[in-house]
């Protein structure tokens, strides 16, 4: 079980990462037209054939136009690569971005599923293994790595001291849909909790990557609206440039 476990984690990150790869590159490539568009019309001195002034593009004109796009762009990265470096070594909490992804609908469902297959699954382990129930509660709740559970562990125990069942518990946070706490229940009654939570992690992390998936292609889909609304833009700008100083010319014919 644990090998299966880690397995699905490894197939669900490859999952996201082969996903995200594809907006990436149309992003990265989008980024560097621009600023390549940039210091064509800087070397060649394209100006504005109606106001004679350089030819701009998103506001930037010429080599000093193209340091400061070049700049912008270095900066973001930099800050990418900080936050990255700083979140593998622990330097910072990655729970305030968790935290940001799960007040955002879309974002919110895949990372959910994730921590409830994590959170079901060492349930179901560590119950099995014959761990007292407020132990268990807890380190459940740890595992699933993300702040809407981690910040109920003190209250979940307190409720299990005072002698109040797993869904009884779990159900007072809010957290947890209806259905979930229901199988919960049904587990309790039966003494079948281990089995019935193993299924449900299963399910969760079915549910995941399938979202996981469907996140990843809506992501690609606005990248590539805004990367080809941003070119069909700029498109039309230049022919407007060109296409006035004709019809001023044929107006006055």
């Amino acid at each position: 079980d644990l090998a299966e476990y880690y397995q699905n984690q490894v197939e669900l990150k490859q999952t996201f990462i082969k996903g995200i790869a594809w907006p990436v590159f149309e992003l990265a490539i989008g980024l560097f037209v621009v600023g390549l568009l940039i210091a064509v019309y800087a070397m060649l001195g394209v100006k504005n054939p109606t106001t004679g002034e350089p030819i701009s593009i998103l506001g930037l004109s010429g080599w000093s136009g193209l340091k400061i796009y070049v700049s912008i762009i270095f900066a973001l990265l930099a800050i990418l690569v900080a936050v990255i470096q700083a979140i593998r070594h622990q330097l910072i909490s990655p729970d305030s971005f968790l935290g940001l992804f799960m007040r955002i609908p879309l974002l919110s469902f895949p990372f959910k599923n994730i921590a409830m297959a994590r959170f079901s699954w060492c349930l179901s382990m560590i119950h099995g293994a014959g761990v007292d129930a407020q132990r268990t509660v807890s380190m459940a709740l740890r595992s699933s790595l993300n702040p809407i559970f981690t910040r109920h562990i003190k209250p979940v125990e307190q409720r299990i001291i005072d002698g109040e069942s797993f869904h009884a518990a779990l159900d007072k946070t809010e957290e947890f849909s209806r259905e979930f706490i229901s199988v919960l229940e049904a587990g309790e009654l039966s003494g079948t909790i281990s089995e019935t939570l193993d299924h449900q992690a299963k399910t969760f992390r079915r549910i995941a990557k399938t979202q996981f998936t469907m996140l990843t292609k809506v992501m690609g889909g606005l990248v590539f609206l805004i990367v080809g609304t941003l070119f069909v833009f700029m498109i039309w700008n230049l022919f407007q440039m060109y296409l006035s100083p004709i019809n001023d010319a044929l107006g006055g014919v």
